[in-house]
């Protein structure tokens, strides 16, 4: 044995720096070997690293049993995305490459969610979400990791066999049940996949859970809880830890004592919890704006098992009747909530501000505060709108809203000033009576009163991104990337039809005014949609790219960390540097990711919770023969059909060509139209249609139109003008 210094381990940068190169080309196990010298223990080390990199995808074989990084082949490794329709978009783990499309044909028994490798073909596929612009086409060429584990979905007897149909219509196989009861049947399950077979065509499975009879609103709640893989239960040591941490006492020791000061919270009338009060005052011609958020980070250890569970939900997910919180009730609805009349301890934001909305010094600190009023969102807007008049206890706070109500109309002015972009898309609030159903939809009235929290809660994150990054501390910042510019320009192509234009697509602000232009136009929610579709998601990173949507530089959440586990890290590294440490946090990047990817799941379900709400709605009164004739518009144009918005149920739906007899309808390349071949009758998007309900599809989560007898006229569309603001 020879003595002296060990030889270092071959780091997995090393191993793909070797295969990432084009010109080395594939190489053979035994050729790395050599290039690494390794012999031994060392080789039996390169091993279990090539295999590693293999087995999740930083590596593949190719011809010859080479191996060769996956760009260096013409390969692209990524998760697979599948359409309704049947393709899929492999997205790409290395960040700024493109979309993959990926024909039905090509996946291979590859299925939603999956991560792949694709081989790029010459051919060229259409952009993800439809449209004229062309994206790279692949095919999959290998599966490296399944990524689904639960199927949740109805338990049907076929051919002598019980099978589970998937309620995600992405999932394009069945799950043969083995050791299933007979009881089984009929039911809707969460299947576990115990082996996938070859093709991935029928994998096998066991039942985990049975949720239910089918259509009841208690057992699709679960289904969508458990096909989305939510966390409906906290462990035994997160409550003990939350319990704990709630019995501490709360006062004013080693922080600012706000209490004397008038503080208050404005909030939706069924709020679960109330993590942000606000208050104002005017010193020496000066706005001072405190915002005060609840402190969870004092009552969650970093590091414990509240900690990692909180880590592991992310988010908070808000379904119409009940809530998945992040943090145990003690804490999210006890404790932490900043209950009107109750002591509680926050973290205040302190921006001062001139006479015109700018912001001139920000400080921040450890403070308790004691809410004077529980305000909802209509009772503020009655009050502004002198509607109401004020009760007890209102009457001193009424003036301070006033000059809430101004400050808040100027932050706005100068936030679109300078580029922040303004959709204004509807949302739906789904009401219920005593026993649970759906006896109503109504569209969220956005006032005042929503404006004044909204600005103010983004001057307080814009503030703290501010200070954070003037210092380069690490952090998960809340960034909105540039839109892709060949995504802006099929967007104008697309708004010509209707007349429409835009002057610059790389200012925000003659984006703005097109948005603003098309406000209360029959269109609007059509081409809304659209531009909508051209922008980037935002997303959690430590890359502090800005935000493109509010049209600021630096951007932290820090006003709501009851529901988000992003806000608790900002407390954090503020703490840290208030008291002049070093404000380290290992595995950021990973954890941005996976807060990224919760809150997509989160969002995922919350909307799939909403479209059963409304379609539930929609065919209790269709079979109560209350639905008639409907006003829909056309949002979307498809190969095989329409996208048609019903704007009374706030509800979106399909309206195949084929259930249009006696024609054979062709779609223009930019999806703005589709004509009949014999008729030649046109359907284009924005188009107002009479439409009837065929269909509604609980499972499916769908509901089908058809046409009604006597279509809706279309509106003449604006006339074109040369200088028109945006248009």
């Amino acid at each position: 044995m020879k003595h002296g210094k060990a030889e270092p381990f071959i780091t997995r940068e090393a191993v793909l720096g070797l295969l990432s190169s084009p010109r080395r080309g594939p190489l053979r196990r035994a050729e790395i070997y050599r290039h690494f010298g390794a012999s031994g223990d060392r080789s039996r080390e390169l091993r279990a690293l090539l295999d590693s990199l293999e087995e999740e995808g930083a590596l593949v074989r190719v011809r010859g049993n080479r191996y060769a990084a996956p760009a260096a082949a013409g390969l692209v490794t990524g998760t697979l995305d599948v359409a309704r329709g049947g393709f899929g978009f492999v997205v790409p783990e290395s960040p700024g490459a493109g979309d993959v499309f990926v024909p039905a044909g090509g996946l291979a028994g590859a299925a939603h969610g999956d991560t792949v490798v694709v081989r790029l073909l010459g051919a060229r596929g259409p952009r993800r979400g439809g449209g004229e612009r062309k994206r790279r086409a692949g095919k999959v060429v290998r599966i490296v990791r399944r990524g689904t584990e639960t199927v949740v979905g109805t338990a049907t007897r076929r051919g002598g066999r019980l099978v589970v149909d998937p309620d995600n219509r992405r999932l394009p196989f069945t799950v043969r049940l083995d050791g299933a009861g007979e009881g089984v049947a009929g039911r809707k399950v969460a299947a576990r996949i115990t082996g996938w077979g070859r093709g991935g065509v029928e994998p096998a499975g066991v039942v985990e859970e049975i949720l239910g009879e089918p259509g009841l609103p208690e057992t699709e709640t679960r289904a969508i809880i458990r096909s989305h893989g939510l966390r409906t239960e906290f462990p035994p040591a997160a409550i003990e830890e939350a319990e704990r941490a709630a019995a501490g006492a709360i006062g004013p020791r080693g922080r600012e004592d706000l209490r004397g000061i008038m503080t208050f919270t404005i909030d939706p009338p069924d709020a679960r919890d109330f993590d942000d009060a606000v208050s104002l005052s005017r010193e020496g011609g000066r706005w001072l704006l405190g915002v005060h958020i609840a402190d969870v980070s004092h009552f969650v250890r970093e590091g414990g098992a509240l900690d990692g569970e909180a880590r592991r939900r992310a988010t908070s997910v808000y379904f119409p009747r009940n809530v998945l919180p992040m943090l145990p009730h003690v804490l999210s609805s006890g404790v932490c909530s900043l209950r009107e009349g109750e002591d509680r301890l926050t973290k205040s934001a302190f921006v001062t501000l001139s006479d015109a909305g700018e912001r001139l010094d920000a400080r921040f600190a450890a403070t308790v505060i004691r809410s004077r009023r529980r305000f909802t969102y209509a009772r503020v807007g009655a009050l502004l709108r002198g509607e109401a008049r004020p009760e007890d206890g209102e009457r001193e706070i009424l003036p301070v809203l006033r000059e809430m109500e101004n400050l808040a109309l100027l932050l706005r002015k100068r936030r679109l000033a300078r580029g922040a972009l303004d959709l204004d898309m509807p949302e739906a609030v789904i009401e219920f009576d005593e026993t649970g159903r759906v006896c109503g939809i109504r569209r969220e009235e956005f006032d005042i009163s929503h404006i004044l929290i909204e600005e103010f809660m983004l001057a307080a994150n814009e503030a703290v991104g501010a200070f954070v990054a003037a210092r380069r501390a690490p952090a998960i910042w809340r960034v909105h990337d540039l839109p892709d510019e060949e995504d802006l320009l099929e967007f104008v192509e697309f708004v010509k039809p209707f007349g429409y234009s835009v002057r610059d697509i790389n200012d925000p602000r003659a984006l703005q005014a097109f948005l603003d232009a098309v406000k209360g136009k029959p269109e609007a929610y059509a081409l809304q949609l659209a531009f909508l579709k051209s922008l980037k998601l935002a997303e959690y990173s430590t890359r502090d790219v800005g935000h493109y949507g509010l049209g600021t530089r630096h951007y932290l959440y820090f006003t709501s960390p009851i529901r988000r586990y992003p806000d608790i890290v900002t407390h954090r590294v503020l703490r840290r540097l208030l008291a002049g440490e070093r404000a380290a946090v290992p595995g950021l990047e990973e954890l941005a990711a996976a807060c990224s990817e919760a809150e997509h799941r989160a969002e995922e379900a919350e909307r799939e919770c909403r479209t059963l709400g409304k379609l539930r709605y929609l065919k209790e009164r269709l079979e109560a023969g209350a639905v008639g004739e409907l006003a829909g518009i056309v949002t979307r144009i498809r190969e095989w059909g329409l996208s048609v918005y019903l704007n009374d149920y706030l509800l979106e739906g399909v309206l195949p060509f084929a259930s249009i007899p006696g024609d054979f309808y062709r779609v223009a390349r930019n999806r703005a139209s589709a004509t009949g071949e014999r008729t030649h009758r046109r359907f284009r998007v924005g188009d107002l249609l009479a439409v009837e309900v065929a269909r509604v599809d609980l499972a499916g989560r769908s509901v089908e139109f058809a046409l009604a007898e006597r279509p809706a006229a279309r509106p003449a569309p604006p006339r074109r003008r040369r200088r028109r603001p945006g248009g």
